[in-house]
């Protein structure tokens, strides 16, 4: 309501679902009698897959930019700012 969401130090909602999001869609198709319908389930699920890579993408560059925090830095250094007073756990 005041155009500034809370800071997550962790991952935040959307981000949580982007880790959960790949586990649906990984399945190598070899399962037997069902192999082929879960080919079909995994290659159906491929497409919004990538959609939800780039709107992931599109969220970190958002969230950066909000809370001028270099997010992707923190992803691979493991390293981000100190928590300050309204800032979730």
């Amino acid at each position: 309501m005041r155009g500034k969401e809370r800071r997550y130090l962790g991952h935040n909602p959307a981000g949580a679902a982007m880790i959960v999001a790949p586990a649906w869609a990984d399945d190598d198709g070899d399962r037997g009698e069902a192999e082929g319908s879960l080919k079909e389930v995994h290659e159906t699920l491929a497409n919004p897959m990538l959609l939800l890579v780039a709107l992931h993408v599109g969220g970190v560059v958002l969230a950066s930019f909000r809370h001028r925090e270099n997010l992707a830095h923190a992803m691979v250094t493991g390293d981000k700012r100190a928590p300050g007073p309204g800032d979730i756990a």
